[in-house]
């Protein structure tokens, strides 16, 4: 078939800044938000393999209403069973305003505390690997950060 003329051009999609290609935060056929989830991702799966923790679920919604009124939706990356409670997960890189709000009205209506795992690479270290660390008020203390490559905060505030 031969074409006459110059074919539009299709705009390309712009790349989100800040965000890995499809490649390096795809496991097991997902596509993740980020990089740092997708890590997050791969030690909960194996703390499920160990039983560690149990019925890990990814992207649950809750409906946030105040006086029977929807106000918003809280989309957590992971939820899942740790030693009889009922644990919500949220994969951070920095915290945004609309998320500091949606946490504090998950604690008003459901009285659930969102758990924040922040994960971030240090510079000029090849691969990452995750480990669990210290909780906010240990870090506050001055306590000493942990030596892997990627380092994984979990907070409760």
């Amino acid at each position: 078939m031969k074409l006459y003329g110059k074919m539009p051009r299709i705009p390309r999609r712009p790349r989100i800044v800040g965000v890995a290609p499809n490649a390096r935060r795809t496991c097991d056929g997902i596509v993740f938000a980020s990089r740092g989830e997708m890590l997050r991702y791969q030690e909960l799966r194996l703390l499920e393999k160990t039983a560690w923790i149990r019925d890990l679920r990814r992207q649950v919604s809750y409906d946030l209403t105040v006086n029977g009124q929807l106000v918003a939706r809280y989309v957590a990356d992971f939820t899942y069973w740790e030693d009889n409670r009922w644990v919500v997960e949220d994969a951070k890189g920095y915290e945004t305003e609309v998320y500091r709000i949606k946490k504090k009205l998950m604690k008003a209506c459901h009285g659930i505390e969102v758990l924040e795992t922040r994960m971030w690479k240090r510079k000029g270290v090849g691969k990452c690997s995750t480990s669990r660390a210290r909780s906010r008020s240990a870090a506050r203390s001055g306590a000493a950060a942990s030596n892997s490559s990627t380092s994984t905060e979990i907070t409760g505030d």
